[in-house]
């Protein structure tokens, strides 16, 4: 009897949710990662950096600009006197300053691209967050559903020993309160669904309407993490370091000198103009201040050593909590699965057959079907744990 009203109170909230979101097209979880890592704004974002910086990698260093200017000078006013000169020149860096300038572009272009990296890994993160979301809060409006079904039936059971006079009113009046408690968390769960669907679909980029598929037991996740399991996480520090170095090869370069190149016509007291030519060395007098800012560049590769440390050490405090949660959740989960809902629902069996046969009152039966519900409401709430927990677990080892 109470599998079937069960049956029918699912078939019943399932078919009024796909009335209501019958324009929604279900996806997989993997379809949902394509989506939303196609249009992701921050990743749009990073594959441009990438390319500003690949760009001004082929440049190196930009040539300075040509300079042109014209000087005179008048030693007598009543006539034409002194010399008047038109001079354009030019300065030309060493050739190595150029390849340095192109390592420091390159450098930043892999740093971006692992931003990117880490980008990418955190929009899977919270599509998938997102999705599980869903995909339990469906599930458990089911099991809310269950519930009130339920409290439907012994309401209905109560109202009719007390109108025979068979019990009290105090039996009916809780029913009533246990069976509007049960709407209660009916209207709860079925808010929670349209939130959770809303923020799916914005992870997803509000390109369509889609929703997700049911979640109906828990993937295991077991692997050893490692150090080198961090991945972009700490990649990105090896890679910072590399771009501060080759800033201190840029910094070195202002110690070098500078070719100065030159033409020049002049004319002197009014005479035709004269061809001439000039080459010189520009050589940076204040090699003491560069010397002090390669020094103090230089610290900061010890810094994002030190960072870098300290963020490995964090992850594997992170990680350790997160896994050994996990595992506990698991195995909890695991008894729910294989112990608990079995047991009571070998409990209801027999209930229910020594209910027919009159050994056992009307309450009896309905609080073990009770516990079943409120043991399959408590297996979904510890489902949402877990995978939430599964989804930080992959994102910090970088397991996509």
């Amino acid at each position: 009897m109470y599998k079937y009203i069960a049956m029918l109170c699912c078939l019943s909230i399932l078919s009024i949710h796909n009335i209501i979101a019958q324009e929604y097209s279900t996806i997989t979880i993997e379809k949902a990662i394509e989506i939303a890592t196609k249009q992701d704004p921050t990743l749009i974002l990073a594959e441009l950096k990438v390319l500003q910086s690949d760009k001004q990698s082929e440049v190196g260093l930009a040539t300075q600009p040509t300079q042109i200017s014209f000087s005179g000078e008048e030693f007598n006013f009543e006539g034409v006197s002194g010399i008047q000169s038109l001079n354009i020149q030019q300065t030309f860096n060493l050739p190595g300053v150029s390849d340095k300038y192109k390592a420091y572009n390159r450098s930043k272009s892999n740093k971006y691209k692992a931003l990117g990296r880490l980008t990418e890994i955190e929009v899977i993160r919270n599509v998938e967050s997102a999705y599980y979301k869903l995909a339990i809060a469906k599930q458990e409006l089911i099991a809310r559903q269950n519930a009130k079904a339920i409290y439907s039936n012994f309401l209905e059971r109560s109202r009719e020993t007390y109108q025979a006079g068979e019990s009290n009113k105090i039996a009916m009046t809780t029913a009533e309160n246990m069976l509007k408690k049960a709407k209660l968390n009916i209207d709860h769960a079925t808010h929670e669904i349209d939130v959770a669907r809303s923020l799916f679909n914005v992870w997803l980029g509000n390109t369509g309407l889609y929703d997700v598929q049911a979640v109906t037991d828990y993937e295991k996740l077991n692997y050893e993490i490692e150090s080198e399991d961090y991945g972009t996480h700490l990649d990105i520090y090896d890679l910072e370091k590399e771009v501060i170095e080759r800033k201190v090869e840029i910094q070195k370069s202002n110690l070098l000198p500078q070719i100065n190149t030159g033409l020049r016509l002049q004319s002197l007291n009014g005479d035709a103009l004269y061809f001439g030519y000039q080459v010189g060395v520009n050589i940076p007098i204040a090699r003491v201040s560069y010397k002090k800012q390669v020094e103090a560049t230089r610290v900061g590769i010890e810094i994002v050593s030190a960072e870098k440390a300290v963020k490995q050490r964090a992850l594997e405090y992170k990680t350790i909590k997160l896994k050994g949660h996990l595992e506990h959740l698991s195995e909890k989960l695991e008894v729910y699965t294989k112990d608990l809902l079995p047991s009571i629902q070998e409990q209801i069996d027999l209930l229910r057959e020594a209910y027919q046969a009159g050994e056992v009152n009307y309450i009896e039966y309905m609080m073990s079907i009770e516990s079943y519900d409120n043991l399959q409401i408590e297996k979904v709430e510890l489902l949402e744990d877990y995978y939430q927990t599964m989804v930080e677990l992959k994102y910090w080892t970088t397991i996509n």
